[in-house]
């Protein structure tokens, strides 16, 4: 390991921790303000936590290539989303109606998870079966726990749903590590 690699990983490391961190807390912040009907405290405790991580773990050179993949991720993560409420897989409570008819504060949220395909989740990018897997069972969890926060309601049969979310996610997840290192590169 060269000497300046060292250092690089160690902040990579860091960098991949505060986005984890802050996925969680902008979670928090858009499912539970969802909850209790107040959807625009979500967007924005998201836009400080984006505000932070283009400041502090992006590289001066690279915001905008940042920005690109943050912007793509979300309105393909957005159109996923309106898949499942045009389904009837999910219903979501208290927004006015944002990107595709979706709630601010579920396009925040997916704006905010875009920031993980080239931080806190990019180690699985050489792994996509992994990514699949991983995704297929904790995605329609992360659903299934806003569910009885109250954010959104789970539609039709709840282990249906739960199955169609998490195929979608564990397709998501790979493809959505794809186009971030594709858009990365360049």
């Amino acid at each position: 390991m060269t000497a300046t690699a060292a250092p690089r990983q160690a902040r990579s490391a860091w960098s991949s921790l505060a986005n984890f961190v802050a996925l969680n807390l902008g979670w928090f912040a858009c499912v539970l303000g969802a909850a209790d009907g107040n959807g625009w405290q979500g967007p924005i405790a998201v836009a400080a936590l984006l505000a932070l991580h283009l400041a502090l773990f992006t590289a001066p050179g690279t915001r905008g290539r940042e920005l690109l993949m943050i912007a793509v991720l979300t309105l393909m993560g957005c159109a996923m989303e309106w898949g499942y409420t045009a389904a009837g897989v999910l219903v979501h409570r208290d927004g006015l109606p944002g990107i595709f008819g979706l709630p601010y504060w579920i396009v925040a949220l997916w704006a905010l998870f875009a920031t993980a395909f080239d931080s806190s989740l990019a180690w699985l990018r050489a792994k996509p079966w992994l990514a699949a897997g991983l995704s297929l069972v904790g995605c329609p969890m992360s659903y299934f726990s806003g569910s009885r926060l109250g954010a959104l309601e789970i539609g039709g049969e709840t282990w249906v749903s739960l199955a169609i979310l998490g195929v979608a996610w564990a397709a998501f997840v790979p493809a959505g590590l794809w186009v971030a290192g594709a858009i990365k590169r360049g």
